[in-house]
């Protein structure tokens, strides 16, 4: 069984906008007075918030139930709302809405349905990794690295990879998607996985690397791009971050997400006037004026991504 950390360890879901900071706050967590180091560790564990939302485009590390690697395959016909083709049908779409507490029964109805069937146990172990049952997550998705299909060890690995970066154990994280890449250096979800994971442990220069490979693997890759661009960030290159967010953000399609992730670059320079303008587009002014000085306790960091790496627990 893994070791599940207690309530310090929190899920990615916090948007940059439900972000609060205390006025009294004025510098980073290494240098709080006793009475605000409740309010400082709240922020501590936000800014962990902030790592993993705005590093991830499309789920957490990119993941979405649209994408579960080697797909399970239903062993019934399709049509009758019992058979596991059905109900591994409602899961996906209950996953891709959210409703991860549903598509857990659906999916541990369907492989009831199925009997053996590895890559529907990788499966379910994803949507317990989202539902934060990370030892029953763990459970059903180490079996299938006793498989001999090169595949379903390979999609093992890389939800074990997504379990431990939700667990916050990046290095492990990082080891399993390597273990994935083994198998298939072109797996795009391992690469941006291990980027996502080298950049919370400091190391920029070869998360950039997985971002570039899973960019000539799949070019145009959204959420590639816009890790590859935090990445530079972090690391203090902001006229290359600008450059990759910047046409991302300002597209006529662009999501709210990549607007903010755009703000927070520019916050990371120290412009925080190009911050609060892009910030305006989707949030109101006091949410805007909260997150300019949230980005003054990331710039007061040496290494923000690695710092928040271990904080907050």
């Amino acid at each position: 069984m893994i070791t599940i950390p207690g309530n310090g360890w929190l899920q990615p879901s916090v948007m940059v906008e439900n972000f609060r900071l205390n006025s009294g706050l004025t510098s980073g967590a290494e240098s709080c007075p006793q009475h605000h180091c409740g309010a400082t560790r709240r922020y501590v564990r936000s800014l962990i918030c902030l790592v993993a939302t705005t590093f991830l485009l499309a789920g957490c590390l990119g993941m979405t139930a649209t994408e579960p690697g080697p797909r399970a395959v239903a062993t019934d016909q399709a049509g009758d709302p019992n058979s596991s083709a059905d109900l591994i049908a409602r899961a996906r779409a209950a996953r891709a809405n959210g409703e991860i507490e549903v598509a857990v029964r659906l999916l541990r109805a369907a492989l009831t349905a199925a009997g053996t069937n590895p890559p529907l146990r990788i499966e379910l172990g994803e949507a317990l990794t989202d539902a934060g049952d990370y030892d029953q997550a763990y459970e059903a998705i180490n079996a299938s690295l006793q498989e001999q299909d090169p595949q379903v060890r390979e999609a093992g690995y890389v939800a074990l990879g997504r379990l431990f970066f939700k667990l916050r154990r990046p290095s492990e994280s990082a080891s399993f998607f390597d273990k994935a890449l083994d198998v298939n250096p072109r797996n795009v979800r391992a690469l941006i996985g291990r980027g996502v994971a080298l950049d919370l442990t400091g190391r920029f220069d070869q998360a950039q690397s997985s971002y570039m490979a899973a960019l000539e693997v799949a070019p145009g890759d959204a959420r590639a791009q816009n890790n590859l661009a935090l990445s530079h960030a972090f690391a203090g290159n902001f006229a290359r971050a600008v450059e990759i967010m910047y046409p991302m953000a300002t597209a006529p399609n662009a999501t709210k997400r990549l607007r903010q992730n755009l703000a927070l670059i520019y916050g990371l320079m120290g412009n925080g006037e190009l911050a609060a303008s892009i910030s305006r587009r989707d949030l109101d002014e006091e949410t805007v004026q909260n997150n300019l000085r949230f980005y003054e306790v990331l710039r007061r960091m040496p290494n923000p991504a690695e710092a928040l790496a271990g904080m907050g627990g």
